[in-house]
């Protein structure tokens, strides 16, 4: 399961945010971002359950302050 993680941060924290995050286990890429979201992160997981931790231990990060989940659909015929 993939998704894509955005994240709006304290003013000043999408450095210190982005360094934390790059540790974590099922992050595939994470960068900072110019617009409405301060970080864009990458995740592969084995289930949503596992994609639902991953944003839980991101939103009790002190420098998050919100977040957006988008998960991949699947591909017409269920693959």
């Amino acid at each position: 399961m993939k998704a894509c993680i955005l994240l709006r941060c304290r003013p000043g924290t999408y450095r210190q945010a982005a360094k934390k995050i790059r540790q974590y286990r099922d992050v595939e890429k994470v960068f900072p971002a110019i617009g409405r979201w301060d970080v864009v992160v990458k995740v592969e997981a084995e289930s949503l359950g596992e994609v639902a931790g991953t944003v839980s231990r991101l939103r009790s990060m002190e420098e998050v302050e919100e977040s957006d989940t988008l998960v991949e659909a699947a591909p017409e015929g269920g693959a």
